[in-house]
């Protein structure tokens, strides 16, 4: 199995965790690729979902480590109580601190 192998099986299992501990209002397409000069990922959201990237470098616990970080974007963006806040505001670091410890990054 490749590095690439792993880190999709592994960003696979987060999502899952994810979506039973910390769910958004919208579909969300996760995928591994080019994340941009400099990015280990980003998150948008569209008319027809939320969409994650998470660089095609990352190994499986760096792949984890971004979904979370990308995972607390749009958990922000869908709280109301986040509004108005900067990207990486108090209740944008909440949250990526629930992402991390439902990702067992914690530990």
């Amino acid at each position: 199995m490749t590095r690439a192998d792993r880190a999709g099986a592994a960003l696979a299992a987060g999502v899952a965790e994810l979506r039973r501990e910390l769910d958004v209002p919208w579909p969300v397409a996760v995928s591994l690729g080019p994340a941009g000069r400099g990015l280990h990922g980003w998150a948008s959201t569209g008319p027809d979902g939320a969409e994650v990237r998470v660089s095609d470098r990352a190994g499986p616990r760096s792949a984890l480590a971004t979904l979370a970080h990308e995972w607390a974007h749009l958990l922000a963006w869908a709280d109301p109580a986040a509004t108005g806040q900067p990207d990486h505001g108090p209740r944008w670091r909440e949250l990526h601190a629930e992402a991390r410890r439902a990702l067992g990054l914690n530990r």
